[in-house]
């Protein structure tokens, strides 16, 4: 089963540094899917997910958090995942994490290397009818 995490509908709860590793965690939308998590049919999950960055910056202000995401994406390796991303993934390549929150408020996140994992055990929330051709839920 295919696992990803949707930026829309999560919210940023912390933003730490330990030595030169940014990390953001989010309190996550996670879908899993047989075929394309958030795309095709599925299920709906909130659990924790943490976007780790080697020699992490931030640009934004994320002072007030929990801060609602209202989008987010994710430019690594020449690949752009909008919205959406696979969990786990690593990318040993120059990353740039956007989160866009509900209130307009843009946070980028760069580093050299990308870590996204979800940690623990998620809990279920719902059903995920899928997308038809437009990019809505049917």
């Amino acid at each position: 089963m295919a696992t990803a995490l949707e930026f829309h509908d999560s919210v940023l709860t912390a933003l730490y540094w330990r030595e030169d590793l940014l990390t953001a965690e989010l309190d996550a939308y996670v879908h899993r899917s047989t075929g394309r998590p958030g795309i095709d049919r599925g299920t709906g999950w909130q659990g924790l997910v943490r976007l780790s960055l080697a020699a992490g910056e931030v640009e934004g202000k994320a002072d007030d958090l929990p801060l609602d995401l209202w989008d987010g994406g994710v430019e690594v390796g020449g690949k752009q995942f909008a919205n959406v991303l696979p969990i786990p993934s690593v990318f040993a390549t120059p990353a740039r994490v956007t989160l866009v929150c509900t209130s307009g408020l843009k946070i980028v996140l760069t580093g050299t290397r990308l870590d996204a994992v979800l940690v623990g055990e998620a809990a279920y929330v719902d059903e995920f009818p899928g997308q038809d051709s437009t990019g809505e839920r049917p």
